[in-house]
């Protein structure tokens, strides 16, 4: 792959060692939030994902049918084992489009970026993906390979705190740890699944087949496709939105309500809506909110220190999921103005 520089040493960034097997995320200076995670081996890219770019892997090579018959049955598997080669040349194929496409996207907004590596073996990669000779993996390798499959390289899995994707999920939530925590303790045992929309990222508790996990992920658009696979949430949880709501912990909750609807919690109201719909506002909350933050990260006095900038802004969206909250508390405190409205559900029923 070969990226050309304009002035943020991209290619310094993005070049990876031959010999490197192992996950790296890729995350913006300014928020430090993942823009890009790819998984290697020995230097070439085998799977992408990034919330920049609307597409799944499988896309141009399976069906809508056989990955709805096989998602949570190891659809990677599914793949390695009907079209062997093919399917390995799709994906990393696949992976290095997206590559290259996601930093023409950080390059055209001019951001900076730095990669974090998780090194493991050629073989543990080559396992996760089938790459290699066809194998059925073990829990909790089959809640990862479904992860994965839907576009979530970021997550945990209660019990394995010492994996490396679990200590990606926590770095990703450092700065906002306290809505983060309230959510995981109150959810608990919960019966299905549902993902809650906070200001920089969306946390979701998947109730996977083969176990439950956690994910963070910016793409509503994977969100919905997971609420649609996973084990759907039985019943209204009334008393945990109540809480929700007094905790003010995040803005939105989503869940699968059934009969084709979502249902996106708001304000004290559910909202029963079509997955357009839904995906709609979400993308439109976070695509403000992230603009916003970005704003703020650059009017606040330069003598403040960038790492201080970014610690004191994720604290007041920590604190202020509702985007009017956040812009009274920011020009209390800095004394800055800004025009940004509160984002509505664009359609109710």
């Amino acid at each position: 792959m070969v990226y050309k520089d304009k002035g943020k040493n991209y290619g310094a960034v993005f070049s990876v060692d031959r010999n490197f097997s192992g996950l790296v995320v890729y995350r913006r200076k300014v928020l430090e939030d993942p823009v890009l995670s790819a998984y290697y081996v020995r230097g070439k890219p085998v799977y992408a994902d990034s919330f920049l770019i609307k597409e799944m892997w499988w896309e141009g090579l399976l069906s809508k049918e056989e990955v709805d018959n096989n998602l949570f049955g190891d659809v990677f598997g599914y793949a390695a084992k009907k079209y062997g080669k093919r399917y390995v040349e799709h994906l990393v194929r696949k992976s290095e489009d997206l590559i290259n496409r996601t930093v023409q996207i950080i390059q055209d907004f001019g951001w900076e970026v730095d990669a974090e590596p998780y090194p493991s073996t050629p073989e543990e990669v080559e396992r996760m993906f089938h790459l290699g000779v066809y194998r059925r993996e073990k829990s909790p390798e089959d809640i990862r390979i479904n992860l994965n499959a839907l576009g979530f390289p970021i997550f945990y899995v209660p019990g394995y705190e010492e994996s490396k994707n679990a200590r990606v999920f926590f770095s990703t939530l450092e700065g906002t740890k306290r809505p983060v925590r309230w959510i995981m303790e109150k959810v608990g045992e919960l019966e299905g699944s549902v993902m809650f929309v906070l200001p920089l990222f969306i946390l979701g508790y998947l109730n996977l087949n083969k176990g439950r996990a956690w994910i963070v992920t910016k793409d509503i658009r994977k969100g919905v496709l997971a609420l649609k696979y996973a084990s759907p949430l039985k019943g209204t949880p009334g008393e945990l939105l109540k809480e929700v709501e007094k905790a003010r912990c995040c803005r939105y909750v989503v869940w699968n309500a059934g009969d084709g609807k979502i249902a996106l919690y708001d304000k004290g109201r559910i909202n029963l809506m079509a997955a357009d719909e839904v995906i709609g506002v979400v993308e439109d909350y976070l695509r403000s909110y992230n603009r916003l933050l970005t704003d703020v990260f650059n009017r606040i006095s330069s003598h403040t220190p960038p790492r201080m900038r970014k610690m004191l802004i994720h604290q007041i969206a920590e604190r202020n999921p509702y985007i009017g909250d956040f812009v009274r508390e920011v020009s209390s405190r800095f004394g800055i103005n800004f025009d940004h409205g509160e984002i509505k559900p664009k359609k109710q029923s």
